[in-house]
């Protein structure tokens, strides 16, 4: 727990349930690793590339993820509240019933992403690019979307009330 993991190559590793709270990943390589359950909950992967990485059901709360290539990767069911992924690239990640209350998500690339059933209460998307986004059902009760280009995005039975939506495209 809280070790330095720092530039590690963890290409295709399986981490599945592993205990990685407040490790330092900063830089690491983990692509295509499986995460399944673990628990990264305040760890730092700032410029992490997890690429087509399954951090499926996995602990990423007050994790900060900022900077990190995030293209592709599974993150259904994750509980990320409080988590910072400022200017990271999600595009195509799949976010299923992912929780990102209070996340911080400014500048993020989260176009052509699956976030169905998300609960994104209060969380921060200024300046994001959510063009494509599947957002159906998600709740985004008092959420930042100033600036965000939501060109294309599915919104169908979305929570949408109390939201700041100064300046996004629609």
């Amino acid at each position: 727990i809280g070790s330095d993991m720092s530039y590690a190559n963890l290409v295709g590793t399986d981490l599945s349930g592993a205990d990685l709270s407040g490790c330092d990943l900063t830089g690491a390589d983990p692509r295509g690793a499986a995460f399944e359950g673990a628990k990264l909950a305040n760890a730092l992967l700032v410029g992490a590339r997890l690429e087509g990485a399954n951090l499926s059901g996995a602990n990423l709360i007050g994790s900060d993820m900022s900077g990190s290539d995030m293209f592709g990767t599974k993150l259904e069911s994750a509980r990320m509240s409080g988590a910072k992924m400022i200017g990271s690239n999600l595009k195509n990640a799949i976010l299923l019933d992912a929780n990102l209350t209070g996340a911080d998500l400014e500048g993020a690339d989260l176009s052509g992403t699956i976030m169905k059933q998300a609960k994104l209460t209060g969380t921060s998307l200024i300046n994001a690019n959510l063009t494509g986004a599947d957002l159906r059902e998600t709740h985004l009760y008092g959420s930042d979307l100033s600036g965000a280009d939501l060109s294309g995005a599915k919104l169908g039975a979305a929570t949408i009330q109390n939201a700041h939506l100064n300046g996004a495209k629609l």
